[in-house]
């Protein structure tokens, strides 16, 4: 037969060895949220990421787009350049012949006014 003491300490021990196992139970509990914690951070981090990824997608989308407008852009200026160097050209050069056609024409008319005076003078 056991002792009484001996009857406390194993009740004792009993008792503590409950205690610890819902104390496991517990840090066990703890433990299973942390990790769907983890998992419910994780999922967020891969539906950024896939975001982010789209976005990368349409920027490098963008940018071809943009490369490609500024390349037709350029070539388009470059033909209207062209023509208007043809134009200015063409311009000057009418330009010259007005000038040619002033000059005959004043002095024909300086002609006709000296004409004119010399026969008012005489």
């Amino acid at each position: 037969m056991q002792t009484m003491e001996e009857q406390a300490t194993g009740k004792r021990i009993d008792s503590l060895e409950e205690r610890m196992d819902e104390r496991f139970d517990i840090v066990d509990a703890r433990f299973e949220l942390t990790d769907k914690r983890f998992d419910d951070i994780s999922a967020e981090f891969r539906r950024i990421d896939s975001r982010f990824q789209v976005v990368e997608a349409e920027i490098r989308e963008v940018r071809a787009d943009l490369k490609q407008g500024t390349q037709e852009l350029r070539g388009e200026i470059k033909s209207v350049s062209g023509e208007l160097r043809g134009e200015l050209q063409k311009l000057h050069s009418e330009l010259g012949s007005i000038q040619r056609n002033t000059q005959v024409v004043f002095f024909a008319l300086a002609g006709l006014i000296l004409t004119f005076a010399g026969f008012q003078i005489t």
